[in-house]
């Protein structure tokens, strides 16, 4: 299974300039190979406003002594080798944010990995309570992150962290036996998964439902987000400011979905459908002019291919780059503010690589993205960009 993470600076980041615009004919995509740390797999996973990218790359280590992976950072067309924990043998970053700080996973020589913060580019281990692994999922610009960690009985736990607060059991401070975190915004909403009560009755399979988790200031809240119809499966892989979450429902056939508060504070999902009919789909993020990316399966056990939510539609992301450009581009896991797509396919029926897909037009569903300069802040209390 594929798993889906410098000195504090000033960034250029998207303020959104919602003016209406002329209606743009069918957006396009140019495709920017990732390269690799050698000549293997490669995945990104997230993307900046300012097209920072964090992922990670295969690397050989030489006759007899096999592969294992690298995390990377890949800015202005060079992919940067995060290197390793000291004692340690491989990691990987699964989110960045607009100060360049990366969240992910490394081992530091034990068999379990750790939760792992990139920050003024060195890579440090969390120091969670981790008997049998974790990782660090999301961070915002806040520097806070989400995740999990797996105790000595290999039960999971949500997980937060924040400079502030330290580690954080989200699963121990609420209701759920076991969960997961996965992303989190800049108002302190963290998502993802918890164990539920069983579907079908007591004697049925403890679910994992679509989670979100927050401190009014007076503790800890989980929030079961529910399900499409009857499923008795869900899970939550992306959330933007305005705490819109996405993720699936199902089990072993998913279709994506979308959760939004409605006026009267109630959760509301809605199925934003697959390619083919049978077919498995799963969004994994959202950014804040309402672009969704994720996968799609192309028909019953098809392939996957990856896929954005636009206005209303659902578009094949592999109809709207050049043809005969030799790639097959399987999922989308990271969307900037300007619509720029990170994500992961084969070039010429080779091996995964990375992708960047770079919008023709910041046009949006009438609506034009104008970037601006807004600072950001790295610690907790400064001021970030609140769209």
């Amino acid at each position: 299974m594929i798993l889906r993470a410098t000195r504090p600076w000033m960034s250029l980041t998207l303020a959104l300039g919602l003016a209406f615009a002329a209606s743009a004919s069918a957006q396009t995509y140019t495709v920017v190979d990732l390269g690799s740390l050698g000549t293997l797999d490669t995945f990104a996973f997230s993307v900046s406003d300012s097209t920072r990218i964090a992922g990670y790359s295969y690397v050989y280590l030489g006759p007899g002594l096999g592969y294992t992976r690298h995390g990377f950072l890949w800015q202005n067309g060079t992919m940067l080798d995060l290197g390793l924990l000291p004692g340690g043998t491989y990691s990987w970053a699964t989110d960045i944010n607009e100060a360049g700080q990366m969240s992910g996973h490394a081992d530091n020589g034990s068999v379990d990995g750790h939760p792992i913060l990139v920050k003024d580019g060195i890579m440090q281990d969390l120091l969670w309570p981790v008997a049998h692994g974790g990782e660090a999922r999301g961070i915002n610009d806040l520097t806070q992150i989400a995740g999990y960690s797996v105790d000595s009985s290999y039960l999971i736990h949500a997980a937060f962290w924040s400079q502030s607060t330290g580690y954080q059991d989200l699963t121990a401070l609420t209701y759920a036996a076991q969960g997961m975190a996965e992303d989190l915004n800049n108002h302190t909403q963290v998502i993802g998964w918890s164990l539920s009560a069983p579907c079908g009755g007591p004697n049925g399979l403890q679910s994992s439902r679509a989670t979100m988790w927050e401190n009014p200031g007076t503790g800890w809240v989980a929030t079961d987000l529910g399900t499409l119809g009857s499923d008795c499966f869900s899970d939550a892989f992306g959330i933007n400011q305005a705490g819109h979450v996405v993720g699936n429902s199902g089990a072993f056939i998913t279709t994506a979905a979308l959760w939004q508060k409605s006026a009267s504070g109630a959760w509301t999902i809605t199925s934003l459908g697959s390619l083919g009919s049978g077919g498995t789909s799963t969004a994994y993020r959202i950014n804040n002019r309402e672009q969704i990316v994720g996968e799609s399966q192309s028909a019953a056990w098809g392939d996957y291919h990856a896929i954005l939510w636009q206005c209303g539609s659902m578009i094949d992301l592999n109809t709207r780059i050049p043809a005969g450009s030799g790639w097959v581009l399987n999922a989308a896991t990271g969307i900037n503010d300007l619509g720029e797509i990170v994500g992961y396919g084969k070039l010429n029926g080779g091996n995964y690589r990375g992708f960047l897909l770079k919008p023709s037009t910041t046009a949006c569903c009438g609506l034009t993205a104008v970037a601006v300069g807004v600072p950001v802040g790295e610690e907790e209390g400064v001021p970030v960009r609140n769209p």
